[in-house]
């Protein structure tokens, strides 16, 4: 499907040429399918409201014709519009019941998209550990090769989530190997969401690195058109601009607060430290270190 390889205008195009042609031969469950995959598409570009339409009206065909992996597909679908929305409790019931049908059924595949929905519902709550845990068991439960694009997504939450939790060598280990099932099966936006991860985590901690690799995610995103990537690149943007700002402020404090009577090894140890911050000088064209803008009266 176009989608798999993030070409979302040609997935688009393509579902709604198929719901017309499903909706003329009267076949319901084409009609569902088509409904659900429009709506995947208006949620990973962000149209959140369109697609929890989509997903309703598709669910509801699926319930009236009985079609159990339909329902759970749907619902699986659904959960994330509406987690989208902070809607968590709703998702999460959302997912259960999803979760429930593909077990009765044995739908493999579809367990583990659910598994990585739940999971992503779970560290929204804060609940870190249950969605490691979700996720681990996700990887234990299949054979890794059996979906690639689900191996890659596990991963990639997983390693973040286990860095998040101080599990720093794991995590990153996960993290790379998401990153490198991404790179082999082309997908940009697999990529775009996995350098996102990887910069969220590197915030505060290293912050030159983390804005690297948040700032090629951004760019990948607004090729795609994917607002919701988008908008999370910005706002990690910020974060490392309100820092850089606020060490501005404390290399400026040392110069004028730290005298004579303050020990050099301290003074030296915390500017070296300020020293690793690049600075952009508004309106000079020009890139300083912190030291040097303070230094230069351009901050």
């Amino acid at each position: 499907m176009h989608s798999e390889l993030s070409d979302f205008p040609a997935a688009r195009v393509l579902s709604k040429e198929v719901l017309v042609l499903q909706e003329k031969l009267g076949e319901r469950r084409g009609t569902a399918l088509a409904l659900n995959n429009l709506g995947w598409v208006a949620s990973y570009v962000g149209e959140y409201f369109e697609a929890r339409s989509y997903h309703e009206k598709g669910l509801a065909i699926c319930r009236e014709i009985g079609d159990q992996r339909g329902i759970a597909f749907a619902l699986t679908n659904l959960a994330w519009a509406e987690q989208s929305h902070g809607e968590l409790e709703k998702a999460s019931e959302m997912l259960t019941e999803a979760l429930g049908i593909l077990r009765s059924v044995n739908d493999r595949v579809l367990i583990g998209w659910a598994a990585v929905n739940i999971g992503r519902v779970a560290r929204d709550q804060g609940r870190l550990e249950r969605a490691c845990r979700i996720w681990d068991e996700s990887l234990a439960a299949w054979p890794a090769a059996g979906h690639r694009s689900l191996l890659a997504w596990t991963c990639t939450y997983l390693g973040a989530t286990m860095v998040d939790l101080g599990e720093v060598e794991d995590g990153w280990q996960h993290l790379s190997r998401g990153l490198e099932v991404w790179n082999n099966i082309q997908s940009p936006w697999g990529v775009a969401e996995n350098l996102w991860e990887h910069g969220r985590v590197l915030l505060g901690s290293d912050d030159e690195e983390a804005e690297k690799m948040i700032r090629e995610s951004l760019r990948t995103w607004g090729e795609l058109g994917v607002k919701r990537g988008a908008a999370e690149c910005l706002e990690g943007l910020a974060d490392i601009e309100m820092r850089r700002l606020a060490l501005l402020g404390a290399a400026r404090s040392v110069r004028e607060n730290c005298g004579a009577a303050t020990p050099p090894a301290v003074r030296g140890g915390f500017e070296c430290r300020l020293h690793q911050w690049p600075a952009r000088v508004e309106g000079d064209g020009q890139t300083y270190t912190i030291d040097e803008a303070v230094g230069l009266g351009l901050s």
